[in-house]
């Protein structure tokens, strides 16, 4: 009996601690993420989230929660959750390879873009080729 007691409780946990992998608060921020789950021809994204929050606001990327900060106790959805297989046809798609239609490619290299017309010293820093953010290992 303790036996089959002690197996229902690690089930139960390994099960509960899925919910909680599945959904995260900005209170409990990334280091790093890895960008996956879109494309099948480039190696996944390496992205320093850190870094990223030290020069802009959440809301910047996570465009549908525009008042997202580091202490909001709400969910985080991730990007693959609405632009892997959109349910708007105006949505772009992360699937898509163009640097004008994946969702990705448009907010990351346009604002990579952006930043070193502002500061010169951020050329070769803010990524803005291929081979740059999608770096073979």
């Amino acid at each position: 009996m303790r036996r089959a007691l002690t197996y229902a409780a690690i089930v139960a946990l390994v099960l509960a601690s899925g919910a909680f992998v599945s959904t995260a608060s900005a209170a409990d921020l990334p280091t790093n993420v890895t960008l996956e789950g879109c494309g099948t021809k480039q190696p996944p994204v390496d992205f320093d989230h850190a870094k990223h929050t030290e020069r802009t606001k959440c809301g910047t990327c996570h465009h549908t929660q525009a008042e997202l900060t580091a202490e909001s106790a709400e969910e985080v959805a991730t990007c693959v959750s609405c632009h892997k297989d959109p349910e708007e046809a105006k949505t772009p798609s992360c699937a898509e390879m163009s640097p004008k239609k994946n969702p990705y490619h448009i907010k990351c290299m346009g604002c990579h873009k952006d930043e070193v017309k502002k500061d010169a010293s951020l050329k070769g820093k803010a990524p803005t080729t291929c081979k740059e953010c999608h770096v073979k290992k």
